[in-house]
């Protein structure tokens, strides 16, 4: 995996590979069946090596990796506009544009045809809305086979229950992480 974090490897392959690492090395606690503390003040090395995190610090965790490998990448902050949802998820500047990553659920967004897709995609295009919320709700079904407590599941991540995961991103925020 390490070999395609380096520089001369292809900017989508070291995205995929850090992506890759978030979601085998720190699962969200959804996926491990139980709650854990809500702020753990840690390093993005200290939050590797629990095994475990919230989408935040997943996050966190996930822009330092990409701009390790040298992509760019930012934090988004989305929640649906009745506010009973929320998640914070990653873009990172490929190739010369913002993709949008679900790093808790693995996900890079892009279209059937593989072009990268990023939340102002979903606001233009109504084909890349319906594209992408089709996928999001696929990998959510996936994601919630394996989580150990399914009941756990729907009742923390909210976007489950919903008939399009997409609204989560009615209103969003975008804040640039630097890595120092």
């Amino acid at each position: 995996m390490w070999e395609q974090t380096k520089a001369d490897a292809p900017a989508m392959a070291r995205l995929r590979a850090c992506v890759a690492l978030v979601a085998t090395r720190m699962p969200h606690y959804i996926r491990l069946g139980y709650n854990g503390a809500t702020d753990r003040a840690m390093t993005e090395e200290d939050l590797i090596r629990s095994g475990h995190g919230w989408c935040n610090e997943q996050a966190r965790v996930l822009v330092a990796l990409t701009q390790i490998a040298g992509l760019p990448s930012r934090l988004v902050f989305a929640h649906s506009r009745d506010g009973k949802i929320a998640h914070v998820v990653t873009e990172v500047h490929v190739d010369g544009k913002w993709v949008l990553v679900d790093q808790t659920e693995g996900l890079v967004f892009t279209r059937k045809d593989g072009n990268p897709l990023n939340v102002l995609d979903f606001r233009m295009d109504a084909d890349a809305w319906r594209e992408a919320d089709a996928l999001y709700r696929a990998q959510h079904a996936r994601n919630r086979e394996l989580a150990k407590d399914k009941s756990f599941w729907d009742a923390g991540h909210g976007i489950a229950r919903r008939e399009h995961p997409l609204e989560l991103f009615e209103c969003v925020g975008y804040h640039n992480y630097f890595v120092h």
